[in-house]
């Protein structure tokens, strides 16, 4: 982890993604999603990195699973150029699809970190429509801030560590308040025979 990676190394990773899709797709029925970070600068892989990834992919089964759509991760890699995960959806409806993950993008507290791409079985990537997504820190179109360099990797780090730190410390205190709360009405309950209660 935190080890520093160069250009070569990211198109080398991006060579070797299509491959996994290709493979998975000559294996496996149906279509795919693609689900990796946006982290800017040369560290694509940490302790922070890897938690947030937890969070999309639990995002990604909730999802999918209140959909009503049969899926299977295939792969989960935690690799030097940031982590990734392949999933097989047994779904026709491939927009419906494009819509459950886009939405997860758009609304999760760390949506905007998530990358979450579909490929159809001929490995063409399904595009939602939707208007350019925000930058991180301005809400200008990403591309525009990316393109220009207008904010510094660090402060795109920074911005990526407090949006982390702030969503799992809700996290945190809303399962102590859950705990505290279940804890209370547990002896709160009356009459409980052979337990303790308020009698």
């Amino acid at each position: 982890m935190h080890k520093t990676i160069t250009t070569a190394d990211i198109c080398r990773a991006r060579d070797i993604r299509i491959e996994r899709l290709q493979k998975l797709l000559h294996k496996k029925p149906g279509s795919l999603i693609l689900f990796t970070l946006n982290i800017p600068g040369p560290v694509k892989d940490s302790f922070l990195y890897r938690k947030i990834f937890n969070q999309g992919i639990i995002a990604i089964k909730t999802a999918l699973t209140r959909s009503g759509t049969t899926y299977n991760i295939e792969q989960m890699l935690e690799l030097v150029t940031g982590p990734e995960a392949y999933l097989t959806v047994l779904d026709t409806n491939l927009y419906k699809i494009k819509k459950i993950i886009s939405n997860i993008e758009e609304t999760h507290p760390l949506g905007r970190i998530f990358d979450m791409d579909l490929f159809d079985t001929h490995l063409n990537q399904i595009k939602s429509g939707r208007s350019m997504r925000k930058c991180f820190i301005c809400s200008r179109p990403a591309f525009e801030c990316s393109r220009s360099r207008r904010h510094s990797i660090d402060d795109l780090l920074d911005k990526i560590r407090i949006m982390a730190e702030e969503y799992f410390d809700s996290i945190f205190w809303k399962i102590a308040s859950t705990a505290t709360r279940a804890m209370i009405t547990e002896v709160l309950v009356t009459p409980k025979p052979g337990l303790v209660d308020r009698l």
